[in-house]
């Protein structure tokens, strides 16, 4: 928009209009280009906190267990089903008692600071698992595997917002998924997706991903996939296959996919 100081851009479950604008969640925004009426950004899915509704109870930084049971696979013979010793895929319910707890936030990124809620940015992925067990509904519907209609509105040079905001015809989804064609289909016994301690490859269905969404699919030869129903999009699977400092041995099959609905 000619003469605009900047941008803000807001997410919602309902188109964006001037009128849900307040109650939409705020996103981050970043124009990459403002030509001819046209603009070209990125907009990040990232939950904010609003420190007049939070009231520190601390339920986003509980340790609590997962909301699914696990699936995992083991081969050493430690766990005794029917009183003798299993090797193979196990669902958590074949255990008694099992609890196995986690922080609520899977890249540690939010704490209770001085009585109020506070997000590290610098490790937040906006997975929104904090937004979802949030009882006063002071951190913003604004996270990774949800679609939203976006919005955005020009800032004029006194501060002022468009009468309008420019919203997207469609609602747009950020989610994990593997490449299958990039998958090395190593049954999990050489996948840095699933890296456990010092980078190592790792069966132990702990070893990265936080709810058990990750698993190989022996009916197509080891290819790793993830179940889209548990996956909270957190992207630690994909930090330890696709991020750069993986370069020499993540083979960069995990990626992150925008869907339009």
């Amino acid at each position: 928009v000619a003469g605009a100081s900047g941008y803000e851009a807001r997410v919602s479950t309902d188109p964006v209009t001037s009128g849900n604008w307040a109650t939409a969640a705020r996103a981050e925004i970043r124009v990459l280009s403002d030509t001819g009426g046209l603009i070209s950004a990125l907009v990040s899915f990232r939950p904010t906190i609003d420190w007049n509704r939070c009231t520190g109870c601390g339920e986003c930084v509980k340790f609590r267990p997962p909301a699914t049971h696990r699936r995992f696979y083991t081969n050493d013979g430690s766990l005794l089903v029917d009183g003798k010793p299993y090797k193979g895929w196990v669902e958590s319910d074949m255990i008694p008692n099992e609890r196995n707890d986690y922080h609520i936030c899977p890249r540690d990124a939010i704490a209770i600071v001085n009585g109020k809620a506070q997000i590290d940015i610098s490790k937040c992925n906006g997975c929104g698992a904090c937004f979802k067990v949030c009882p006063n509904n002071a951190i913003s519907d604004c996270s990774s595997g949800r679609f939203y209609y976006i919005g955005i509105r020009a800032l004029g040079a006194d501060g002022s917002l468009s009468p309008e905001p420019s919203s997207t015809d469609h609602r747009y989804r950020l989610r994990i998924d593997n490449w299958q064609q990039k998958c090395g289909r190593c049954n999990f016994t050489g996948c840095f997706a699933n890296s456990g301690p010092n980078d190592k490859p790792s069966l132990n269905y702990k070893a990265v991903c936080p709810v058990g969404a990750l698993y190989a699919d022996s009916s197509k030869g080891g290819l790793i996939r993830i179940d889209q129903a548990r996956c909270i999009n957190c992207g630690l699977c994909y930090d330890r296959c696709s991020e750069p400092r993986d370069n020499a041995r993540g083979l960069k099959s995990i990626v992150r996919v925008i869907d339009i609905q």
